[in-house]
């Protein structure tokens, strides 16, 4: 029973991982990529979503009410990438005044997500970094 049982969950991890096909270098890499995409969009959202709705004028004001919202409403202490974020919402321009650190409203920064996604306009963007840094 037990044997049989540990013997066929062994044998299912096994197939699923193969399946995944993660062990190879290009599998990594771009599983590391998707999640490099993925971090960098989650830290423009929330920059985003605190720009939108406070008043902050300056990097500093709006990266210590992100960090103080995250430990707030999650209990852990990070220390925000703030310029990245910033860099993110640049180039997918969503700002309606950069200098007064204003974004697009949200139905119209909606609009024009959907057309980059649309568009596949930053598809190649993190791979595109990557290369040209090596």
């Amino acid at each position: 029973g037990w044997r049989n049982t540990m013997r066929h969950r062994v044998g299912q991890r096994t197939q699923h991982l193969y399946y995944q096909n993660l062990a190879n270098n290009a599998g990594v890499i771009t599983a590391l990529l998707h999640q490099v995409c993925q971090e960098e969009l989650k830290e423009a959202f929330l920059a985003y979503a605190f720009l939108h709705k406070g008043a902050h004028t300056n990097e500093r004001s709006l990266d210590d009410a992100i960090e103080s919202w995250i430990t707030e409403h999650f209990g852990v202490s990070i220390n925000f990438d703030c310029p990245d974020a910033l860099e993110t919402l640049d180039r997918l321009s969503l700002w309606d005044d950069r200098d007064a650190m204003r974004v697009l409203d949200p139905a119209t920064a909606s609009d024009l997500l959907g057309s980059y996604w649309r568009e596949w306009r930053t598809e190649r963007y993190h791979e595109q970094r990557l290369s040209s840094s090596s």
